[in-house]
């Protein structure tokens, strides 16, 4: 967490693929509370695109998603957010995504 809010992404993803790609459980809402504090679209799409080759749970990559169609939405990018609602659709069921995250779109 602590890498990839610093945006190192490189040691960021040695670790992962290492120890913990493979697990069922992570904890990573501080790295989207960041993401949000700071509108970093960046640091959301990395913990998305981790997520999404992992075996966490949809809801957990749902969060992910609601945290980048927040950024979007609190940016008033709603075409983007819009885009990333149509992604995450790809990606997992619905009702993995945030309902205020629903909302606010």
């Amino acid at each position: 967490m602590h890498l990839l809010s610093l945006g190192d992404e490189t040691a960021s993803k040695a670790l992962w693929d290492k120890h913990l790609s493979n697990a069922p459980r992570l904890m990573f809402q501080r790295v989207l509370q960041t993401a949000r504090e700071q509108k970093d679209e960046k640091l959301a799409l990395t913990v998305i695109n981790q997520l999404r080759d992992s075996k966490i749970s949809e809801g957990a990559i749902g969060n992910a998603y609601s945290c980048l169609i927040d950024i979007h939405t609190t940016g008033k990018n709603l075409d983007k957010a819009l885009d990333t609602l149509k992604t995450a659709i790809k990606d997992i069921c619905l009702e993995n995504i945030n309902r205020s995250a629903l909302l606010r779109l």
